[in-house]
């Protein structure tokens, strides 16, 4: 997995990192893509309740359930998609992360790396009108790629509801 995940942060971070989220300088910048990299051991995260477990723990979750369920395309589309997913989640919950004073210093911590996925579903929509398409899909350019991130979105809030990570549903409505 260390070559797609460094073949994913070369295609979003170093072209997009400026444009509209911190761009992290290597993998261990980003919790999720340094988790991913290292290949870490999921087995820690089980002896926790997944409501108390952060967004970024359900995010790996997810990508180890499908990592051997898909072919090299679909999952890179699908890293693509989780790490775009967190950065939108981290830019507009961000004024919900509360600032913790430590030794006199304010840690600003991302809202991914310390909050659960409860809220996750709420975020859809945004994410795709307001994120990727004001952003020209990441350079996500084929029609059908663009159409599978919708997919992608489907399933990953239902996996999220059926696998415990949130009570809420992502609601579909058709126009």
């Amino acid at each position: 997995m260390p070559d797609i995940v460094k073949l994913v942060f070369d295609d979003i971070y170093v072209p997009y990192g400026h444009k509209c989220f911190k761009r992290p300088d290597n993998f261990s910048d980003n919790p999720l893509l340094e988790m991913l990299f290292l290949e870490k051991d999921v087995s820690p995260f089980d002896e926790r309740p997944k409501s108390e477990r952060t967004c970024d723990e359900a995010f790996y979750h997810y990508l180890n359930c499908i990592k051997n369920l898909t072919n090299k395309n679909y999952f890179v589309l699908s890293l693509k998609f989780i790490l775009l997913f967190r950065e939108c989640i981290n830019i507009s919950r961000q004024k919900e992360v509360e600032s913790n004073e430590e030794n006199g210093v304010i840690a600003k911590r991302e809202y991914t790396t310390i909050k659960n996925s409860e809220t996750v579903p709420e975020i859809c929509n945004e994410f795709v009108t307001d994120y990727l398409e004001n952003n020209d899909y990441f350079g996500i350019n084929s029609e059908r790629d663009r159409n599978e991130i919708i997919e992608l979105i489907q399933h990953f809030c239902t996996w999220l509801y059926l696998n415990g990570y949130t009570q809420s549903r992502l609601s579909l409505v058709s126009g």
